[in-house]
Order: C-alpha cells, then structure tokens, then sequence
C-alpha cells in the first residue's frame, strides 16, 4: 500500500508541476505575444511615416518638374511672341522713316527747327553747332542758326549763339545738335528720334510680355544721346 500512495503522491506532484510548467509557459508566450505586437505597432508606424515622406517628396518633385515645364512653355511662347512684334515693329519703323525722309505732308523747315530748339534745350551751355545733312545745309545754313537761337530765347530766356556746321552730317533728315566744345551731343535726327521711339516701345512691349514693370523698363530703356 505505501507504493501505491507514493506513486498517487508522484502522480498529483508531477501534474501539479506540469499544470505550473504550462501557466509559466503561457504567460511567458503572452508577454511575449505583447511585446512582439508593440514593436510590430511601431514598425508600422515607422513605416507609415517613412511612406508619408516619400510621397510628399515625390509630389513635390513632380509638382517642381510641371512648373518648371509650364514656365518654360510660358517663356517660349513670350519669345516667339516678341520675336513677331519686333518684326512688325521693324516694318512699321522702316516704313514711318521713308515718310519723314520724303518730308511729305508736314511743314518740314518748321520740324526741322523745333528739333534744334528741342535739343539745345535740352542741353547746357551757351554755344552749339548745327550739323545738318547736304540738302538741308545748302538750304538752311544761312537763316536757321538765327531762328534757333530766337526760339530758345523766346522758350526759356538763354541767349545761346547757334551756328552750322561747314560739312554735311551723314543724315537725310532732322538735325544733330553738339555743344561748341564737343562734350554734348544731341541726335534728333529722323532715324536717331526713331531709334529711340523704337528702342522704348520694344521695352514696353517686353514689359507687356514678361509682366516687368513699366517705369523700370523705361529707366533702363532711356538714352537721348
């Protein structure tokens, strides 16, 4: 009989230690079940951040590519733009000069006159030389110095002296005015007004274009000698 209880006893300590052995067992498998889903949690979380910058950056890239495409079709279109308007502004231009130089439809010694004036007030000084093309010096060489400097008298009370000078200037129309001493110069000849008429509307033109302002355009665009 003592053999059977002391199996019995063998038998009850032995599950009792099994029934411990698994309970150990099982918590240790559920703290580690926990543990394993937190750093599981994390990791997605990680990677759901890093998913996130990605696609910002990737959006972000692609959003600089399209402006920068847009931008430069924008720019390119402006160019041929401004390409066609210079040509057409060449033509105009061309065809305005033919017209002053024909001195049809305008009182031409009255023009030509009020551009000396013009120039010598805008200028300082109290001496300057008319320099006049061929036709116009042969025919103007004599009284229009005198007009001149009556006009500027009259505009803005300068008594200036005015004279020609003795050879033609390389122009066929309007008057290029230079102080006596030959450190000012004013061309307000048909083709120098005209260049400076063209050179400003290009500028305006550019400014319409490319959106600059206008008065910087012109500042820059500014040049009357």
């Amino acid at each position: 009989m003592p053999e059977k209880k002391d199996e019995e006893v063998e038998k009850v300590l032995s599950e009792e230690i099994l029934s411990d052995a698994r309970r150990r067992a099982e918590r240790t498998v559920k703290r580690a079940e926990r543990s394993g889903g937190k750093i599981l949690d994390r990791a997605k979380s990680e990677a759901e951040k890093v998913r996130g910058r990605v696609l910002g950056q990737a959006e972000a890239r692609v959003q600089r590519e399209r402006h920068t495409f847009d931008s430069t079709l924008a720019l390119e279109e402006r160019m041929r733009r401004l390409k066609a308007q210079g040509g057409l502004l060449d033509e105009v231009f061309a065809r305005a000069l033919e017209r002053l130089e024909a001195r049809d439809g305008f009182d031409y010694p009255r023009v030509l006159r009020e551009l000396a004036v013009e120039a010598v007030l805008a200028m300082t000084g109290d001496a300057f030389v008319l320099r006049l093309g061929g036709d116009d010096l042969k025919s103007m060489k004599g009284k229009l110095p005198a007009e001149v400097a009556a006009a500027v008298r009259e505009a803005s009370g300068r008594k200036v002296r005015v004279s020609a000078a003795e050879g033609p200037a390389p122009i066929t129309g309007g008057v290029i005015v230079e102080s006596a001493d030959g450190g000012q110069r004013f061309d307000n000849s048909f083709a120098g007004r005209l260049r400076r008429m063209t050179d400003e509307l290009r500028f305006e033109v550019a400014g319409v274009l490319f959106g600059a302002d206008d008065e910087k355009v012109r500042e820059t665009g500014e040049e009357h000698t």
